[in-house]
């Protein structure tokens, strides 16, 4: 697990040593591949180690409510729908760019999206050795 620091210091937005081992332990007692915790100025990013194989990102189509169809680990398909963003608009459906598994939600359930922010990281198939891992 890698650690990305605030810049101007935890300290200053209220968390304490203990909040910040406390995220620390939770996420990595979860199956999260990415958190991104953003308070005020602040921002605590915890990222799992790097995927051994080409990661494809899925990014939010639009702008709203996010709801995974799929979890960590699951192989999905090229067209495969993973979940939806819905909006003010209606629902938008998120499908698989290509086969692969996936390594990383980068979006809670339930949780606002906004365009182009990272929902999924799939581990691509290679060609020669089926799914990197």
């Amino acid at each position: 697990m890698s650690i990305l620091l605030p810049t101007t210091g935890a300290r200053g937005v209220g968390l304490r040593d203990e909040d910040l081992g406390q995220i620390v332990t939770t996420f990595g007692h979860s199956a999260r591949g990415l958190l991104d915790l953003r308070l005020g100025a602040t921002r605590l990013r915890l990222s799992r180690p790097a995927a051994r194989g080409p990661v494809a990102c899925v990014p939010a189509p639009i702008v709203g409510l996010f709801t995974a169809s799929v979890r960590i680990g699951q192989t999905v398909s090229a067209g495969m729908r993973l979940g939806s963003v819905r909006s003010v608009q209606g629902e938008t459906v998120v499908t698989a760019p290509q086969d692969g598994t996936i390594f990383a939600q980068c979006v809670a359930q339930g949780q606002f999206a906004a365009f182009g922010d990272p929902l999924f990281e799939i581990l691509m198939q290679t060609p020669d050795r089926g799914h990197a891992e």
